[in-house]
């Protein structure tokens, strides 16, 4: 099969969608760089909406991507996976079309001019660590190639009291227990096994909502911010995002990544707040990105009691999720 008779399969399942010619139409690589595009990406999503992301304009600009009608689909050069290699997931986007006539709306605003000069000033600050190093950064890290201290500098970093919002007792006590199974189980590894910790308290909180969804591994790359990275995971509920890092050992470079990739997150949504948690499990730090400013929260607390999470240490945790998802409501 040629990329024509692709072509030729689109506007004949899609007729009523593609209503111009079948040479009028274009298919691209849905490749951001050398990753391609997944369901669960912020520009896949706004697609869907109707929008035309910068991400996506940047996949359709980039002349690489552009599949000549005349090409074998299989062709080595456009590098599809095979059915069984782990890029063939079904959440994996490989191909874009664009013809005329398509209807976008919500086209992407200018940034706030205050966050748009956040992003300068960032890759301003990246590009001059890389002269300074006199190497090759890699800027396609899971981690800011910058030190927490400069970024905290160019957003100017304020504190901010994280709401909480009571939950249920009963949750509260459902969640506990397991943590203390957990703890048991593990024995001394609490800090080792911290992902199996991190899970059930976000799960907990996200559980009291009928429309949060929690996506893993979630990949963000950024146009006007020169940042791409990953997320261990991204609560979505409605047009609301809360980035969560896993700290691991280094709460600096967790704090670094989620400063930089909130920025990468608001310019690909296009929203005006991106919320992030960074968490190492024994703690836990709350940050917002707004227009105007970023702002964290003191160190939230895990307290341990014998080798236990202690039932208020837990509370205070989860009910400031709890009161982050609901805010706006």
């Amino acid at each position: 099969m040629r990329v024509g008779d692709l072509k030729n399969a689109i506007k004949e399942q899609r007729s009523s969608v593609v209503t111009c010619e079948v040479a009028d139409v274009t298919l691209y690589l849905a490749k951001k760089g050398t990753n391609w595009l997944k369901e669960g990406d912020a520009d896949a999503k706004m697609l869907l909406t109707g929008s035309f992301p910068s991400g996506i304009l940047g996949i359709m600009q980039n002349e690489e991507n552009q599949m000549s009608p005349a090409r074998r689909v299989d062709n080595a050069a456009f590098g599809f996976p095979e059915e069984d290699d782990e890029e063939a997931q079904d959440d994996v986007v490989h191909v874009l079309a664009a013809f005329p006539g398509m209807e976008m709306r919500d086209a992407p605003k200018e940034p706030h001019p205050l966050r748009k000069r956040r992003w300068d000033q960032l890759n301003e600050a990246v590009d001059r660590n890389k002269r300074e190093k006199q190497t090759e950064i890699a800027i396609s890290t899971d981690d800011s190639s910058l030190p927490l201290d400069d970024i905290q500098r160019v957003l100017g970093v304020e504190f901010y009291e994280q709401p909480s919002k009571p939950i249920p007792d009963e949750r509260l006590d459902v969640l506990h227990d397991y943590l203390r199974l957990l703890a048991k189980a593990y024995e001394n590894s609490v800090d080792l096994e911290r992902l199996h910790f991190i899970v059930p308290v976000l799960t907990s909180a996200c559980s009291l909502f009928d429309d949060v969804r929690i996506h893993a591994d979630e990949t963000v790359a950024g146009d006007q911010v020169a940042w791409n990275g990953k997320f261990e995971f991204v609560l979505e509920r409605g047009n609301k995002f809360v980035c969560v890092v896993d700290a691991k050992h280094n709460i600096r470079q967790g704090l670094a990544r989620a400063y930089v990739g909130s920025e990468v997150v608001a310019e690909a949504t296009g929203l005006t707040k991106v919320y992030s948690i960074v968490t190492s499990f024994s703690q836990w730090f709350f940050l917002r990105s707004l227009n105007d400013k970023t702002e964290q929260s003191q160190m939230v607390p895990i307290a341990l009691e014998n080798g236990f999470p202690t039932r208020e240490s837990v509370k205070e945790v989860v009910e400031r999720i709890y009161a982050l998802l609901s805010e706006d409501d």
